[in-house]
């Protein structure tokens, strides 16, 4: 009997328990909602930590990484022609520049389709979530738990799959063999041919929405002969479609890969020994201020005055023994382990430092303004850097790479984009130092111009302006339509121009000859009186 994909996941889920168990424990300490316990319910109460420090710094990383990686306005990848082509001698200059002003329009045209991807989604406006607020979410199960795979649909929205509803599988270099998912699905959103695949009761469409749920169990598994990846889904353990994908439109992140293991390692866990340690002595102090909290009248067993005493009404008089002014009967609780409890404040006070330090929370270099220019980029790039360990790298590549392939790959297949020529052109992330790559380029054109400029008119006249304007736009990540002016612009209204002028010549011309008839007739007409 052929072997079922859900039997394939189950086998590979029971596998990973014990990872599975370590993600959630660092959910727990941070954000418990990105992992929740086995068997949660949707109305379950999640597990309750006793600082938030493990919360607010993922929350910090998050942002950061968010603004490193996709910052706002700006290209996050650039297009580029190979050395060999790019720097050919025997290229038109101005047609190299026509291509490579193409190039940037295309990343223009990749970024605002992913962009407005889930805003164009008007069926169900609950879901529509952007692009950032996906790429967020994201990152926050990849730092929290270490893991997160995605896939970008036919229409551009991407789906983040939450890591108990995934099995992952790698070889010895950590590449991966297969991806199997787990979703619920409305099996009245399934075409008429997949559902009859399915074998399920055609009864089954008329029931509720929430009964018509299925799980829909998805292979996506490499095939090394052919460099393809085939995917398969299975509803009820029947297969229900199939298709073949040159590049694949699920991509997994990891945080910290480790060798030989299929699943990445969280910044959480990273930091797991300072995160519980924290929280067990933040319980402990609440502990103890709650017990030292408690209002406690003691009366002496031998006393006349009775517990009813204490709760007269103030002013009236109580009887008890009464020595130098003090009331002898009655004392109040007290806790006397005050000073015990100062080494559990300290241990706080050094942990919350030591992980406020690694979690980049004491930093003032987050940008404060509406604005945010390449620089402040940079800066938070080489900060996380430093800060995770050169992790920051490695989660760029996965993060960007995959997205812009496939949505490359997507936009040519729906005849949306020409097909960019093969083997001519390069992709490039723009992060970290990179990120300032368009920015230095345009700084050392102005510089250029300045220096030319100095040496007078001549000099000038040797620069193309029109291909040095469209280069500063380009690293400027700047493109109005209309705003830069065409050639056949120019060309018309330099002849509108030569047109103006030769009229204006004409009438000039008439004016004269009309003033030198006049003067002639004034002449011959008081030359007569002047004899």
């Amino acid at each position: 009997m052929a072997t079922t994909i859900s039997s394939r996941y189950k086998s590979d889920d029971s596998a990973r328990s014990n990872i599975l168990e370590r993600a959630r424990a660092c959910a727990a300490l941070s954000k418990p909602h990105i992992l929740p316990p086995a068997n949660h319910g949707k109305d379950d109460e999640l597990p309750e930590n006793f600082q938030s420090l493990g919360s607010r710094g993922s929350t910090n990383l998050e942002g950061r990484l968010l603004l490193a990686l996709f910052p706002p306005g700006r290209p996050w990848f650039q297009l580029k022609l190979r050395p060999e082509v790019q720097y050919d001698p025997n290229i038109d200059p101005r047609q190299m520049n026509q291509v490579l002003q193409g190039l940037f329009l295309r990343e223009m045209q990749i970024i605002a389709t992913l962009e407005s991807a889930n805003l164009r989604s008007r069926m169900r406006r609950s879901q529509v979530n952007g692009f950032r607020s996906r790429r967020r979410s994201a990152l926050s199960q990849c730092i929290i738990t270490g893991d997160v795979l995605e896939k970008m649909n036919d229409d551009y929205r991407i789906t983040t799959f939450r890591r108990d509803r995934y099995v992952t599988r790698r070889d010895s270099e950590g590449d991966v063999l297969y991806h199997i998912t787990k979703q619920s699905r409305d099996v009245l959103a399934l075409e008429e041919g997949q559902f009859a695949k399915t074998q399920l009761p055609s009864d089954l469409l008329k029931k509720d929405p929430g009964d018509r749920l299925q799980d829909m169990f998805t292979l996506v598994e490499w095939q090394p002969k052919t460099k393809i990846w085939s995917i398969v889904q299975e509803i009820n353990g029947q297969e229900i479609a199939t298709s073949d994908e040159p590049v694949c439109p699920y991509f997994s992140t990891t945080f910290e890969l480790a060798p030989e293991e299929d699943y990445g390692r969280g910044f959480i866990e990273m930091n797991y020994g300072d995160m519980r340690t924290l929280d067990n002595c933040e319980e402990k102090l609440l502990e103890f201020a709650a017990t030292a909290s408690r209002h406690h009248p003691v009366i002496d067993q031998g006393s006349i005055m009775r517990d009813e005493d204490l709760e007269r009404p103030s002013g009236m008089v109580l009887r008890g023994r009464v020595s130098s002014g003090q009331v002898q009967d009655i004392a109040f609780l007290k806790v006397d382990k005050i000073s015990d409890f100062h080494v559990v404040d300290r241990s706080i006070e050094r942990k919350t430092k030591e992980l406020s330090k690694a979690m980049l929370l004491e930093s003032e270099i987050q940008p404060q303004k509406e604005r945010v220019t390449a620089t402040q980029i940079q800066r938070i790039a080489a900060e996380l850097e430093g800060g995770l360990g050169g992790i920051y790298a490695q989660i760029s590549e996965s993060q960007q790479v995959p997205i812009i392939e496939r949505a490359i790959y997507q936009l040519q297949a729906q005849k949306l984009m020409p097909e960019l020529p093969s083997g001519l052109i390069d992709l490039h992330v723009v992060t970290g130092i990179e990120a300032l790559s368009r920015e230095i380029e345009r700084g050392k054109l102005m510089d250029f111009a300045a220096v030319v400029s100095q040496l007078g008119p001549e000099a000038m006249s040797l620069i193309d302006t029109r291909v040095f304007i469209d280069v500063m736009a380009r690293h400027g990540g700047v493109h109005e339509p209309g705003l830069i002016k065409s050639d056949d612009q120019i060309n018309q209204e330099r002849a509108a121009a030569l047109e103006q002028q030769a009229a204006s010549q004409a009438v000039e011309r008439g004016v004269n000859a009309a003033g030198d008839v006049a003067t002639t007739a004034v002449e011959q007409e008081l030359q007569p009186a002047a004899t």
